[in-house]
């Protein structure tokens, strides 16, 4: 069997959603006649674990490397990283340290992580020859200067996979002109020598063609997705309340503020809703006081705040809501689609979508199960959250999705699109 090397600095043990892909992508492709060989990071101070899906994926080699990037070095001091971001002087020196060291490192801090891979890397591609292709996945972006490198070394088929809008980033976080000059220059090299690029979405793949202008690449939209074994042990079990269900982590581009306040809204409008109504968040909050906000709204009775949990418990907390939130900011861009979205459908729940016009809003058209609103119009949140509540939660009717659309999704599908790319590429 033919080996491909997927090299991810974010891979189980690490929990929250950007492990999923490159995990995901490991677990299923043998069954396309690939097996995978990871590198990644040794433990690093990280905001959540999540051994479970370590534990889909046994059989697959992974060798994590030292790195000396900040994340690394701060493990070998024991710091906790959610300590970090509870203090407020701690967190203010965290801040103000990782931009200093963003300032001197380009594309990313993470770039001290990549002469490990690199020596890695070399060492397993000089003795096993079953790899025929090398895969970088990010963020983070300097993952890809490794697969250049590799590339330039031994010649070995490069896909070079963008989870995020990477030119998007350049143009709205560059710290400098500089910053912002040499990141294209790297972003330009990663597409014009990666024999195949993989994004998630329509409008991240547009935005780099335009970005090149001239020599347009090929590029592949290999969508995150859902996996259907996730769901296959989970019951939806009904009971009393309306449940309102947020999974993922909390953050500037997650902020759930204007949510909290269309909800509280709608309950002064509504004493039913008022009474019946549980909000239940589910996942890592960063440098946002998501309890103020909830007590601020008069909402503490009708609101659960977990903090992180895991995959599998996330799952059942989406199959025994009543309908689901999803938060996107106008600040990452039109491409953002998150990683969420897909199994909100595969859920088969209504979705509140807080959204600007973007990739995420156009698929959720298509679903035909959601409620796209203005992050900032509270009055149509609000408006939304009584319609609902009372056309489908009093009633209990099911609004059935289209089956045929959401299996489109499935990770097994999105693995073989995947596959046929590795095999087109030798």
């Amino acid at each position: 069997m033919k080996e491909v090397l997927i090299i991810s600095y974010y891979f189980p043990p690490l929990g929250m959603g950007g492990v999923q892909r490159p995990a995901k992508w490991a677990k299923y492709l043998p069954e396309f006649g690939w097996k995978p060989v990871v590198i990644t990071v040794k433990d690093i101070v990280y905001y959540a674990y999540d051994y479970s899906i370590l534990r889909e994926i046994e059989e697959v080699p992974v060798f994590r490397t030292e790195s000396l990037d900040p994340l690394r070095v701060s493990k070998w001091f024991r710091v906790d990283k959610n300590n970090e971001n509870s203090g407020s002087r701690s967190k203010k020196f965290g801040v103000l340290f990782r931009k200093f060291l963003n300032y001197w490192f380009i594309p990313d801090i993470r770039i001290l992580w990549v002469p490990f891979v690199v020596i890695k890397a070399y060492k397993i591609l000089k003795y096993d020859k079953h790899i025929k292709a090398v895969i970088t996945t990010s963020p983070p972006n300097s993952v890809h200067v490794a697969g250049y490198i590799l590339k330039k070394i031994f010649g070995v088929p490069w896909i070079a996979d963008l989870r995020d809008d990477w030119l998007f980033e350049i143009e709205t976080r560059s710290l400098t002109v500089f910053h912002k000059r040499v990141n294209r220059w790297i972003l330009r090299k990663t597409l014009k020598f990666a024999d195949g690029i993989v994004t998630v979405s329509s409008g991240i793949a547009e935005r780099l063609n335009s970005f090149l202008l001239t020599n347009k690449v090929s590029i592949k939209i290999i969508p995150n997705g859902y996996e259907p074994d996730d769901f296959k042990y989970h019951l939806s079990k009904q009971d009393n309340t309306f449940k309102i269900v947020y999974t993922g982590s909390i953050t500037k581009y997650t902020n759930p503020d204007m949510f909290i306040k269309g909800v509280a809204l709608a309950c002064s409008r509504n004493e039913k809703l008022k009474e019946k109504i549980l909000l239940q968040f589910a996942g890592t909050v960063i440098d946002i006081d998501l309890a103020a906000l909830i007590d601020e709204a008069g909402l503490g009775k009708n609101t659960i705040i977990y903090g992180y949990k895991d995959h599998n418990e996330c799952i059942d907390l989406i199959v025994n809501a009543d309908a689901l939130l999803l938060l996107i900011s106008e600040k990452l861009g039109r491409g953002m689609v998150t990683g969420k979205l897909f199994e909100y459908m595969a859920a088969d729940k209504h979705i509140f979508a807080l959204i600007p016009d973007c990739d995420a809003a156009d698929i959720l058209k298509q679903f035909g199960k959601a409620d796209i609103i203005s992050p900032v119009d509270v009055e149509g949140i609000a408006d939304c959250i009584e319609r609902y509540f009372r056309k489908y939660y009093e009633h209990r009717v099911n609004n059935k999705a289209a089956d045929v659309f959401v299996e489109k999704f499935n990770r097994k599908n999105n693995v073989k699109d995947l596959s046929e790319l590795l095999n087109s590429i030798q």
